[in-house]
């Protein structure tokens, strides 16, 4: 066993130098960066690097404290850094100590730096809080390898040698489940090797078991040497579990003082072990409630969206398929030589269920006049009047009353406005559709764009892309336009104009005016030249052009007269024009209003107003159900702008 022993000197007297540590150190962190920085944003990785210095240096504070030797700090690049060291003869409590100084004082930094950015308003600040919070509480789950799987194992799974091997087998399935989840192959390797190295670990702890029952010395008096007879035993125990199988040296020497090392890792009392137990339960328990607290509030808006589904989804349903149209739109009708003192309208009569509005449907069909639409959406009954006398509407809503949930009559002055909510097939298609149809609702209003539930829409594909990415460019320019309200030059000087107000200046006020329409034009000016430098948003410079010459006042209020802004609803795709109108026949599926939220795979379009209801909406609920969607509810409403249907009809 001499060689063995020369070996294990050897190994345990090995000093490293600060420069190596250092040089380490650099190397790695530069590895990292550059590694990150094309895996995610350079702003991520400028957070990550400082919240991973800060965890572990707490790990290297504690291992030097507990004279841990030739302590290293390094980088790993795409999964984070980690700190190494040396000490063969530390008990239990301590490792956890060390395990938890990483996680823990970075879950109480980002707490204090969250608060921080939300009391300031400072939004970095607050990110960088829900970065610490995430990575550390992350640091927290009880699978090894992570901090918490440490704490846990010399906690509680290290006392026995065939609950130790279990533990390990639980903790590497875990974390290939947790690396299939988490989208990471990493994890998922990870999990690999640990299984592979289960039997040796075994056999450590079952030899170490058996020696710690024997009464051998633990430690030289040095606290960290092995004693030659405490080394002589391990060596003897280590042949004998592989008899047969021919190791080296280093090979024997490295193995014993692994087991020497867990020989003299004594798991703490079940007093320390509760003890630490809770601190390592509180803080998981901490990071999860801040991090998601901090999340909340930075996001007002997906809270808003999340209570704003939940509380207000539509009841009506419908499924694929059922619906029913008698005596659709003639080709060549128009909104022309209607009857004399005649508006057209439409009827919508909504019922408790699907086989109830069939019923009404059918009858109906047998009392209204040939120039007349019904329509059977779900469980409404829609009947559009296009030149008939006033009375024959008058009657059928009589012949409705009593049979409905939900009767009226929609015009162009009382338009009906329907909230529709679907299940897209995935979350990735559900962005899609909310794109897709905030493209069309968010861009201009009035300049006939062509929907994306047009009936036998004759665009190609590249056609129907290019037209996503205008409307796209047009709501990027859009958002970076209406930051100037937000600015806070901009909010400084309304808070002037309370003052002049009050002073009753009527030059000075003058003055304000021509002030606060300079700075809107430059700070508008700024913010759309900044967006258009966006590489990860791109946008048309074709449309971006036409938008910078746009006047403020213009983009706000006047937009859609703007001949501006029919210069860019060309290039955004828009139906067949004649002069500056479109076909009655393709105008009656748009839509002039609505606003659309999404809740992972549920998409929701609110309030959408339609220039025919009785067209547009079951063209929008049958482009909905041959991409997939599912579990369609749906409601229409009256709009409450004019109390009298007939008021404007006279």
């Amino acid at each position: 066993d001499t060689g063995v022993l020369l070996e294990i000197e050897k190994l345990q007297n090995s000093k490293g130098s600060w420069s190596g540590a250092v040089m380490l150190l650099v190397i790695s962190l530069v590895l990292f960066f550059g590694a990150g920085a094309k895996q995610w944003s350079l702003k991520y990785v400028m957070i990550l690097i400082p919240v991973l210095l800060v965890h572990e240096l707490g790990h290297y504070l504690a291992m030097r404290a507990f004279n841990y030797r030739n302590l290293r700090m390094f980088f790993i690049p795409f999964f984070g850094a980690a700190v190494s060291g040396r000490h063969f003869n530390v008990q239990g409590w301590k490792k956890v100590v060390v395990s938890l100084m990483g996680p823990v004082p970075g879950i109480l930094l980002g707490i204090l730096i969250g608060c921080a950015g939300l009391i300031l308003h400072n939004a970095l600040m607050t990110k960088i809080g829900i970065v610490a919070l995430v990575l550390n509480g992350y640091n927290l789950i009880p699978l090894l390898p992570l901090d918490g799987g440490w704490v846990v194992y010399n906690l509680l799974f290290s006392r026995n040698p065939l609950v130790d091997a279990g533990f390990r087998i639980v903790a590497a399935i875990g974390l290939a489940v947790l690396g299939i989840f988490s989208k990471s192959k990493l994890l998922m390797y990870l999990a690999i090797p640990m299984l592979i190295g289960i039997p040796a670990a075994y056999r450590t702890a079952k030899i170490s078991t058996k020696l710690r029952q024997s009464g051998l010395p633990a430690a030289a008096p040095d606290d960290q040497n092995i004693p030659p007879e405490t080394a002589s035993a391990i060596i003897n125990e280590v042949k004998l579990s592989t008899p047969g199988k021919p190791q080296s040296n280093k090979m024997v020497a490295q193995q014993s003082l692994q087991i020497f090392e867990t020989l003299n890792t004594h798991p703490p009392g079940w007093p320390a072990t509760i003890g630490l137990l809770f601190s390592h339960v509180i803080s998981f328990g901490l990071a999860v409630v801040f991090a998601i607290t901090f999340i909340v509030i930075q996001n007002r808006s997906v809270l808003g969206n999340f209570l704003d589904t939940l509380s207000s989804l539509p009841t009506n349903k419908i499924e694929c398929g059922t619906s029913l149209t008698w005596n659709p739109h003639p080709s060549d009708n128009s909104t022309t030589n209607l009857a004399e003192g005649f508006a057209p309208s439409t009827v919508v009569a909504t019922l408790k269920t699907h086989d109830e509005a069939l019923a009404l449907f059918q009858k109906t069909t047998n009392l209204v006049a040939s120039s007349t639409t019904v329509q059977l959406l779900g469980e409404t009954v829609m009947v559009h009047f296009r030149d008939e006398p006033r009375g024959a509407r008058n009657k059928l809503f009589e012949n409705f009353q009593g049979q409905t949930t939900n009767l009226f009559v929609a015009n162009s002055n009382l338009p009906a406005a329907m909230t529709l909510s679907f299940v897209a097939p995935s979350a990735a298609e559900a962005t899609n559709f909310a794109n897709e149809l905030n493209g069309y609702f968010n861009t201009l209003p009035g300049q006939h764009l062509i929907p994306p539930w047009l009936p036998g829409d004759s665009r190609t594909h590249q056609e129907i892309e290019h037209d996503l990415f205008e409307r796209r460019s047009y709501e990027l320019l859009q958002r970076a336009e209406y930051k100037v309200f937000t600015n806070p030059e901009i909010n400084g000087m309304n808070t002037k104009y309370s003052i002049i107000q009050r002073r009753g200046d009527v030059e000075e006020l003058k003055t304000w005016r021509n002030d606060l329409a300079e700075a809107q034009k430059r700070l508008r000016r700024q913010n759309l030249e900044t967006a258009l430098m966006d590489k990860n948003n791109p946008i048309d410079p074709a449309l971006a052009k036409i938008f910078l010459d746009l006047e403020f006042d213009s983009t706000v209020t006047n937009r859609p007269n703007d001949p501006r802004s029919r210069s860019m609803a060309k290039l955004m795709g828009q139906l067949p024009q004649t002069g500056d109108t479109t076909t009655f026949m393709n105008d009656i599926y748009t839509a002039k209003s609505g606003y659309v939220t999404q809740l992972s795979v549920r998409v929701s379009l609110r309030y959408a107003t339609f220039e025919s209801i009785c067209d547009g909406a079951p063209a929008l609920m049958d482009w909905l159900c041959t991409k997939g969607c599912k579990g369609i509810t749906y409601e229409i409403e009256t709009g409450d702008n004019v109390t009298d249907p007939d008021e404007k009809e006279n």
